[in-house]
């Protein structure tokens, strides 16, 4: 009887966690986050703001001259966050802050 109880509820958690994965390395929360390898924004649970500080991190580590991800805000909820997303999907304007400062020069070279 446990293993059964115990299968259900891993299963259950599981299908929870699941169902907040909203993109490759995001799950659904109130962070805006600007993904620049994929070149979308999301609004992040704090675990997937965790990890694109880690790796933005390493990016620095290896001198990469653009971040894997950019974190912008923290909203109080995932509502407001997603307002802000709809209104930043049609802005045509140039993604910068996905280059390190220290490389920008380099962009408007060309």
């Amino acid at each position: 009887m446990w293993i059964f109880v115990l299968i259900f509820l891993s299963n259950l958690s599981a299908r929870e966690y699941k169902d907040d994965r909203i993109a490759a390395n995001y799950y659904e929360g109130e962070t805006l986050v600007y993904d620049c390898k994929e070149g979308h924004w999301v609004c992040a649970a704090q675990s997937s703001v965790d990890l694109c500080q880690k790796n933005r991190g390493k990016s620095e580590e290896r001198e990469q001259k653009s971040w894997p991800c950019v974190v912008f805000n923290k909203y109080s909820t995932t509502e407001q966050c997603h307002k802000f997303v709809e209104i930043l999907v049609n802005d045509p304007s140039s993604k910068t802050f996905c280059h390190r400062s220290d490389f920008r020069h380099e962009l408007t070279q060309y």
